[in-house]
């Protein structure tokens, strides 16, 4: 990324609306060398490509970050990326869904590639050129790769006979640029104040304040007439703090909002008692007694029922081709990229009063306003509503243009960082009052002979919270013994203990484990009442299992977010334990004064 001034960022967000499909600069360059590719892009005696893909996205971003008041970054980019994708064969075999692990001379996987940097002015030359170029060597690596899968194949019997590629149907979508309302210096000073909220809070031992605001405009063009233009402004404010018990134990609690804009984000004062109600949180979390060892009924409640469904089930309705490989030990570890319900299509995995719907083109839901949608999804499929869970019985997985079995044809859910839901849905038939909810838990508590009941009302978001946590939670949803690899879900930020006569216990650093998709095949109730939350969202699996099969890393920084309406949600059977393993000791003396 190249750093640029505030004037040049203003300057090309500015543009982007005066600019429309017909006489784009760019859109033609890729026009003119799409339709001589086509016609021309062939080695002698070789295959010539059947598909042939420009993605160009531009990206504008800024970042602010402050800590107790104090600026600690701010960065302003701006990015022009090419993605290119050549297919060479046909739709039934082609050169993706192999993975080889041959290296190049930088000692560098060959698989991977294809996108590269394109001039930010509108050149029609130069960006025809670097497309050419990259067009040139993706046909060389799509030819190499044909033949190396070929040659993987001819050792294997293979299992099933799916196609590389569905065949779908074309789209023409254009939507106009947008300027971000974004001043860098109003940004900075909104991170300083709300940062500042902590100085008050001596006992809180870190926290942050950060602010990504960007302004991707993408241009699509394909060989099979889909063309689309996608605008997709974006601003998230993400809030960190942590602590530790007397005990040593960590403590930590985030927050994110996400919007279109600056302007439809919260008020200041808003976004700061939010940061209060966090630290006041924590603090009481200090003095609350450590969790004791329990099995049994656990309800989920507002934010922490999101989460549980993100990060236990929603993960598993993503589907992932498994690439041809031509190393025996990636055919163990690609296996593990597979969802467990791609082989129980027409089974029940939820109870047969709940349903889940993955629907694009819902922008909002009960007065909230829903974030995952869009027009069409990065392959140009257009967007939809699909029914993956229908009252109780699994329909479909979502997928992209890569068929699984029992699923041909994509679901239009590939985004940035693979295969995502959109705006997801948990919806239940006859659910529950929260106060019956709440009897019902204490109800199958007094049957089990427990004399409390655990409500867990907030869940911590790896994706929100240090970079180490959220790489050690993604590795470990991929491969077993790495972060908890067992079900472990993060720890809890706001858990109590719910005792007969209603009087609740606040108690710390509650893990939960064993909590996985098959866990909601037994849920017991759910309420009436459903909370509406965005969070960014990745499915581990899905992402690398696309990047293999396409050859093509991710073309933007930042998980993409998914908007989540989920009602409150009871398990009859669930472990929570303290944590193991080795604590860190407190700070030996109190911070200096004022600090």
């Amino acid at each position: 990324m190249r750093r640029i001034s505030l004037l040049f960022i203003c300057c090309c967000l500015g543009m982007l609306p005066r600019a429309a499909a017909q006489d784009d600069v760019v859109m033609k360059a890729m026009r003119d060398e799409l339709d001589r590719s086509m016609k021309q892009l062939r080695l002698e005696n070789l295959n010539r490509p059947y598909f042939i893909a420009y993605r160009v996205s531009d990206q504008a971003s800024s970042t602010m970050a402050a800590v107790l008041g104090s600026l600690t970054g701010s960065e302003q980019h701006h990015l022009r990326l090419l993605t290119v994708e050549v297919r060479v064969g046909d739709y039934a075999l082609d050169n993706t869904n192999f993975l080889s692990f041959r290296f190049g001379p930088a000692g560098v996987v060959r698989s991977f590639g294809n996108t590269v940097q394109l001039p930010l002015e509108d050149d029609y030359k130069e960006v025809r050129r670097q497309i050419w170029l990259a067009t040139d060597a993706a046909y060389k690596k799509a030819l190499e790769s044909l033949a190396q899968k070929r040659a993987a194949l001819e050792n294997k019997t293979r299992a099933e006979d799916l196609p590389d590629f569905s065949k779908e149907e074309p789209v023409t979508s254009h939507e106009s640029p947008v300027t971000m309302d974004l001043d860098p210096k109003q940004a900075e000073v909104l991170v300083r104040r709300l940062s500042a909220v902590f100085r008050s809070m001596p006992d809180i031992h870190r926290s942050s304040v950060e602010l990504q605001a960007g302004n991707e405009y993408t241009r699509y063009l394909n060989s099979e007439g889909t063309e689309y233009t996608h605008a997709a402004p974006s601003v998230g404010l993400i809030a960190r703090a942590g602590t530790q018990a007397p005990d040593g134990m960590p403590l930590g609690d985030e927050f994110a909002v996400y919007q279109r804009s600056m302007a439809a984000l919260p008020g200041e004062e808003q976004l700061a008692g939010q940061l209060r109600d966090m630290g006041k949180r924590l603090l009481e979390l200090r003095a609350a007694p450590l969790v004791e060892r329990y099995n049994g009924p656990v309800l989920f409640e507002g934010q922490a029922s999101a989460e549980i469904f993100s990060q236990a089930f929603a993960p598993k309705l993503v589907a992932s081709r498994r690439p041809v490989t031509d190393n025996p030990q990636f055919e163990m570890l690609a296996s593990r990229g597979e969802s467990p319900l791609q082989d129980r299509l027409g089974a029940r995995v939820l109870p047969d009063w709940a349903s889940v719907i993955d629907d694009p083109t819902q922008q909002g839901q009960s007065g909230a306003l829903l974030l995952g949608g869009y027009s069409v999804d990065y392959d140009g499929v257009r967007a939809r509503k699909t029914v993956v869970v229908e009252n109780g019985f699994l329909k479909t997985l979502l997928l992209s243009r890569a068929p699984v079995r029992g699923m041909p044809h994509s679901t239009g859910n590939l985004r940035g960082f693979g295969v995502t839901p959109s705006n997801l849905f948990l919806t239940v038939q006859n659910g529950l009052s929260n106060a019956a909810l709440e009897q019902k838990l204490l109800s199958l508590a007094q049957q089990r002979g427990k004399p409390y009941a655990i409500v867990v009302r907030r869940l911590r978001n790896p994706l929100l919270g240090d970079p180490r946590e959220m790489a050690t939670s993604l590795l470990g949803s991929f491969l077993p013994g790495v972060g908890g690899g067992k079900g472990m879900i993060e720890s809890t930020a706001e858990a109590y203990e719910v005792f007969p006569d209603g009087h609740e216990k606040l108690i710390r650093n509650a893990q939960l484990e064993g909590l996985n998709e098959a866990s909601f095949k037994d849920l017991i109730a759910a309420s009436s009442s459903q909370t509406v939350y965005t969070m960014p969202f990745v499915s581990f699996g899905s992402m690398m299992m696309g990047m293999f099969a396409t050859g093509m890393m991710p073309n933007q920084s930042n998980p993409p977010v998914v908007s989540f309406s989920v009602p409150n949600q009871l398990f009859e059977d669930v472990t929570v334990n303290p944590p193991t393993g080795e604590i860190p000791k407190p700070p030996l003396s109190q911070p200096p004064p004022g600090a």
